[in-house]
């Protein structure tokens, strides 16, 4: 599991912000198909791993709850997307700034 700080998203998003606007003229991206951004219930971090929609992406947790061992335990999904810079523009864009960001893999 791949875990990016609150702050570290919130940087990374910053200094990549020009670039993705850029690539996208000037627009606010889209969040990839397939992927319902209203739908934040809260789900276990193995069940978003097993999921097709995640698998394979960065996502967005919103209220991430962690184990002993500091690895995400559970959350609410609030977006995902198979490109970093991507979701962290979104994230930055929209309401909700102390998301954590996860890659989902099958580990």
């Amino acid at each position: 599991m791949g875990l990016l700080s609150t702050w570290s998203a919130r940087q990374l998003a910053e200094s990549l912000r020009q670039g993705a606007n850029q690539a996208s003229g000037g627009q606010d991206p889209e969040p990839p198909d397939g992927h319902d951004p209203s739908d934040h219930s809260r789900l276990a971090w193995c069940e978003i791993c097993q999921r097709s929609e995640y698998r394979g992406r960065w996502v967005a947790l919103d209220e991430c709850r962690y184990d002993d061992q500091g690895r995400a335990a559970e959350g609410s999904v609030v977006d995902a997307d198979e490109d970093l810079v991507e979701l962290c523009s979104r994230m930055r864009a929209s309401d909700r700034k102390n998301c954590a960001i996860l890659f989902a893999d099958e580990d």
